[in-house]
């Protein structure tokens, strides 16, 4: 049980870091023009899923079992990657 207490405690510093640059991307997003809202729709999409599949992975990483402990934060780690990259792309698109 204490090294899944680890592994959460990690994955709870990289959800911070990621909320605070969705925290970002949202206000970058709220001032742009409707017609770039528009134009960026597919890559908020993209933000939202990626963030969505980390949630559900998350979720797994807390409720599995000890044995699935290491694959289930391996899982967790891609999918913060790939949210990481969604909300950069989102972010270079609105600048």
């Amino acid at each position: 049980m204490q090294h899944k207490d680890v592994y959460l405690d990690l994955v709870a510093g990289n959800v911070g870091e990621l909320v605070s640059r969705v925290a970002f991307a949202k206000k970058s997003f709220a001032k742009q023009k409707v017609s770039a809202k528009v134009e960026h729709q597919r890559e908020l999409e993209q933000v939202r899923n990626r963030c969505a599949e980390l949630q559900r992975l998350v979720e797994e990483l807390e409720e599995g079992q000890d044995r699935q402990l290491e694959q289930n934060y391996a899982a967790v780690e891609i999918a913060w990657n790939q949210s990481m990259d969604a909300v950069d792309t989102l972010l270079r698109g609105l600048q």
